[in-house]
């Protein structure tokens, strides 16, 4: 699968994926939802490292169409140079 995480996602979803799991690491019991947040941890740390997610490509989506095209890009609009 090709990569579809733009360059801010892959910065923003690790790090909060390692809040998530400092925030379920430090209840005092570690239950059902302090482990479903801990496989989001996860999910979301393992996508900011492969900048791949499923769920935007079962989605149709892709934030990183482009990335680097968009600096190169000129803008084009009807000009009339006549004149």
């Amino acid at each position: 699968m090709k990569t579809n995480l733009s360059l801010f996602e892959r910065l923003v979803r690790p790090l909060a994926g390692l809040m998530i799991a400092t925030v379920a690491l430090s209840q005092e019991t570690l239950g059902l939802p302090e482990a479903i947040l801990l496989v989001l941890a996860l999910f979301l740390v393992l996508n900011g490292i492969t900048a791949r997610c499923y769920l935007w490509k079962w989605l149709g989506l892709n934030t990183a169409q482009n990335e680097f095209d968009l600096c190169n890009r000129t803008v084009r609009g009807d000009h009339n140079e006549s004149g």
